[in-house]
């Protein structure tokens, strides 16, 4: 069993659904509102991202932003990785959204796939593993290699590589690769950011928070 100090017990969050953020824009690509969680995802990437004016400015590649805008805007939902230091890449898409709350156009969605993680116990009760096989399953969709799990745990990696083998099996999946897609695509993934969000007061160059949600 792994224990409560362990590292792998990092990868434990709060039991909470990441929250979708969203950004809509008229046909000018003027930002109309933006949701708590889009705002927060700005305020953490002030070098990537901003708000200025009720434009959304990508300080790194402009004319990326813009020709992905334009793809969007002429029904070509278009996505970009947008590159972090050290860090997975913050990702966003764009498209047209005909059922839009005029004037809106477009809804850009952002998401910060650092900002999720499976839920351990979540892992274990769906797939019935034991702790340290839910833990190894955890450490292999953050990204982790095999050995990297086993310097954690202080094992050797053929014994994580044991751990994985009987987790295929209870997981009906047969290859690593599979049972991490799985795990991604599953309702054990929840929030593991910094807390709520601030609250944005609204004024002449900034865009309303707004309600609802582009689904």
């Amino acid at each position: 069993m792994i224990p409560s100090t362990h590292p792998l017990h990092d990868a434990v969050g709060p039991q909470t659904q990441p929250a979708a953020a969203w950004i809509w824009l008229d046909n000018r690509f003027n930002v109309l509102c933006s949701n708590p969680a889009a705002l927060a995802l700005l305020a953490a990437n002030p070098t990537l991202l901003r708000l200025r004016r009720h434009r959304l400015q990508a300080l790194q590649d402009p004319a990326l932003l813009k020709h992905s805008l334009q793809g969007a805007a002429q029904g070509q939902p278009t996505a970009l990785a947008l590159a972090r230091a050290d860090r997975l890449p913050l990702t966003l898409r764009a498209q047209r959204w005909p059922a839009a709350p005029a004037p809106a156009t477009l809804v850009l969605s952002l998401r910060d796939p650092e900002l999720e993680t499976p839920d351990l116990a979540g892992v274990q009760a769906m797939f019935k593993l034991t702790l340290t096989e839910a833990g190894v399953v955890v450490a292999l969709a953050q990204g982790r290699s095999t050995p990297e799990i086993a310097e954690a745990m202080g094992v050797q990696p053929n014994t994580v590589q044991a751990h994985i083998k009987r987790v295929l099996a209870k997981s009906g999946t047969n290859r690593q690769a599979q049972l991490v897609a799985l795990v991604l695509r599953s309702v054990v993934m929840v929030a593991s950011g910094p807390g709520k969000p601030a609250p944005q007061t609204p004024s002449r160059s900034s865009p309303l928070t707004c309600g609802g949600s582009p689904t």
